[in-house]
């Protein structure tokens, strides 16, 4: 026997559609119905627990997305809408993108997953995380990214982008001779190597120098009166007949060309007024102004 359903359950049952408007089934897809209107489906996620809320009209830049638990424009509402490393985290408060605070705010870009939070910066990897992350390579202080470069196989004054690149007890920082064009290389970190002050120990580097090392922190390290290209052209005994053949620009290298000659040997400058001494090698002096045999 079929059984017939109470009138008033008949009426509620036709009208259920117009009730409820849209099911999930009626919405274009990429949509969800919510209590009879259509969402994007990270309206969900947007909202959490809440009922998402529709912003009034389209919403365009710099505020191009809809904050579902507000119903408001902003810039984000979600982490995955700051794509910028530097910016990579979505302030809910403030619907602005900010720099991350962990590695949860950089999940969603590829290649640099993890959160410098000293530089609030999304990276491949980090100093703490770099053997993790790089083998036996180091990262770059710059990028934050892996490099070729083994770990502690660059020498004093050379060319670096981590200070796990340099020897131990020796930082790599950007060194400008006065106002030339500044050289990224290794010197040593005057807190655990105090700076040079007898001829040839660790020439040439006698002058304490406070710099900003390549993450910003400040470091004191001990640098040469010179700049590095023209200490080792000076140091190797380079031929030369210009200054500009000794490695540095005008006035940080010289060419000692013997009286009758038209070539020489590349020498440095050595004034030093901060550590009272010139930086030259052994059997060598400071004749005012570059370094000569005694």
């Amino acid at each position: 026997m079929t059984r017939s359903l109470p009138i008033a359950a008949t009426f509620a049952l036709t009208l259920l559609p117009f009730v409820t408007g849209c099911v999930t089934a009626d919405c274009p897809a990429g949509e969800v119905a919510v209590d009879g209107a259509c969402f994007p489906e990270e309206a969900l996620e947007i909202a959490g627990d809440a009922r998402p809320i529709a912003c009034a009209s389209p919403c365009s830049a710099p505020t191009a997305r809809c904050d579902y638990r507000s119903g408001m424009c902003a810039a984000c509402a979600l982490d995955r809408h700051c794509t910028d490393a530097r910016a990579s985290r979505c302030n809910r408060t403030t619907g602005t993108c900010a720099p991350c605070v962990d590695d949860g705010g950089c999940a969603h870009l590829p290649g640099t997953p993890r959160c410098d939070v000293e530089l609030g910066r999304c990276v491949a990897c980090t100093p703490a995380t770099e053997a993790e992350v790089c083998g036996t390579t180091s990262c770059d202080a710059a990028t934050g990214r892996c490099t070729e470069t083994p770990r502690r196989s660059v020498g004093a004054c050379a060319p670096c982008r981590a200070s796990s690149e340099c020897p131990v007890d020796y930082a790599c920082v950007s060194y400008s001779w006065y106002d030339h064009e500044p050289e990224t290389v290794c010197l040593p970190d005057r807190s655990a190597l105090s700076c040079a002050t007898t001829p040839g120990a660790r020439a040439p580097f006698v002058r304490p120098l406070e710099v900003t090392d390549l993450r910003g922190a400040d470091v004191t390290v001990c640098a040469p009166p010179s700049t590095c290209g023209a200490w080792f052209a000076y140091r190797d005994a380079t031929p030369c007949a210009f200054p500009t053949d000794c490695g540095g620009p005008l006035g940080a290298s010289y060419c000692a060309v013997p009286s009758g000659s038209t070539t020489g040997t590349c020498s440095m400058w050595c004034a030093s007024v901060e550590s009272g001494y010139a930086g030259c090698l052994a059997g060598h002096a400071c004749d005012g102004a570059y370094c000569a045999p005694e």
